[in-house]
């Protein structure tokens, strides 16, 4: 928040503090979420390809001359190689997002039990908040840190996470 208020300050004269810095950070949140949620490039890349091969493949197929033939050939052999090039990557990406999706699926899980905690705390129900506290509590901490420990694993350079930190 404070690069943002800075960087904000700095470059945005049209508009002030911390309006600006808000908006910036709120940008950058946005272009994150859409980076996660849409295709990677390098996928996306290969399935258009892939289409555009399997199009050109259907004009060929028409032909019968020899060198139409030996292009049918080669076409085909890349065809056969983009799709199983697109289905790993498809795959690699489907488990990273699956990943994503359990860490913030267990990020909201921890926000909902400190507030179960608050909550029982005010009543003075001092077994629930503990219970929640130190038992269900650290179970998603653990849970967290394992997420958050097999998405490091991953290579970066064969990640197609946006950032690198979570």
């Amino acid at each position: 928040m404070v690069a943002a208020a800075v960087l904000s300050n700095r470059y945005i004269s049209d508009r002030f503090l911390p309006d600006k810095a808000i908006d910036l950070v709120d940008e950058a949140s946005s272009k994150l979420r859409m980076e996660i949620d849409s295709l990677p490039s390098d996928l996306d890349e290969v399935e258009r390809r892939l289409r555009q091969l399997e199009i050109e493949r259907q004009a060929v197929r028409k032909e019968k001359d020899p060198a139409s033939l030996s292009r049918l050939k080669k076409m085909e052999e890349d065809i056969a190689d983009l799709r199983e090039q697109s289905k790993t990557m498809r795959i690699h990406w489907d488990n990273e997002k699956n990943l994503l999706n359990q860490i913030r699926q267990t990020k909201e899980k921890m926000e909902e039990t400190k507030n179960h905690e608050h909550q029982a705390e005010l009543r003075g129900d001092w077994d629930k908040a503990a219970e929640l506290k130190y038992g269900v509590g650290l179970s998603l901490i653990k849970e967290l840190e394992d997420l958050t420990r097999k998405i490091e694993e991953i290579p970066f350079e064969e990640s197609y996470r946006a950032c690198p930190s979570i």
